[in-house]
């Protein structure tokens, strides 16, 4: 996650010399794109903000300090609780950690430590998901995020 990927970033950049991220809300719907299924798959998401791995299965993600574990279907084999015309979305809010982190591209600060709002790469995490197979030929998973970050300014001088 790239705070300075946000569309206003600019305008905030213009006016302050540093930025922190103190917090993270993420919004996301699951769903599936077939209308009945013989098993109920799993997905999760983990918040990892030291590397960018991606998952490769639902108990690792379960092992990071920060995930969230939510199913694909409400009954098995009939309609969806999300299902194929989600109706809500659900909330996940996530610490961001107090220590000095590195962006992987410039290696300058970030995590919850003040930034320069020039970098353009500063890393405050990877949030990764993994989605268990639906358990029917051509069933595909789907997810939807939307990442709202908690962010402090000021200026240097």
């Amino acid at each position: 996650m790239v705070p300075e990927g946000a569309t206003e970033w600019s305008s905030f950049a213009a006016i302050y010399d540093e930025a922190r991220c103190t917090g993270v809300t993420i919004k996301y719907v699951q769903w599936l794109n077939l209308a009945t299924t013989p098993i109920i798959p799993l997905g999760a998401i983990a918040y990892n903000p030291a590397t960018q791995t991606a998952n490769t299965s639902i108990a690792q993600c379960c092992e990071s300090q920060q995930h969230v574990l939510f199913p694909f279907s409400g009954t098995v084999g009939a309609g969806f609780a999300q299902g194929t015309n989600p109706t809500a979305m659900r909330t996940w809010v996530l610490k961001v950690p107090p220590g000095t982190l590195n962006s992987s591209a410039s290696a300058l600060p970030c995590g919850s430590q003040w930034f320069p709002t020039t970098d353009s790469s500063t890393s405050i995490g990877t949030v990764a998901p993994y989605f268990e197979a639906s358990g029917v030929a051509n069933g595909v998973c789907n997810l939807r995020l939307v990442v709202f970050y908690h962010m402090e300014f000021r200026s240097r001088g």
